[in-house]
């Protein structure tokens, strides 16, 4: 289990910001973060938010590295086809 201590203002920060988030992945990453800062355990965060019990400790190995900032950060795998870079457009 992943153990992270929240002071009483982190757990104010963390409420305001997942709040304000717009809909999308960062929400629920931040969601995630909320949840863990009531003391919950990794199952109950994992039912609430609706993601496994592996993805939670993902965000929260996030959040524990890089806090706020570093659920901010989409890390999305695109990968470019050897075509694609070698087309050339010609009018």
């Amino acid at each position: 289990m992943h153990t992270i201590q929240f002071t009483e203002a982190a757990f104010e920060r963390l409420y305001r910001q997942f709040m304000e988030q717009p809909v999308g992945l960062i929400k629920k990453k931040k969601h995630v973060i909320y949840i863990k800062s009531l003391n919950l355990k990794h199952y109950e965060i994992a039912r609430i938010a609706q993601f496994s019990g592996d993805r939670v400790t993902d965000y929260l190995k996030e959040y524990d590295q890089g806090w706020l900032s570093g659920i901010g950060l989409l890390n999305i795998y695109r990968p470019v086809s050897s075509v694609t870079k070698s087309a050339t457009v010609t009018a």
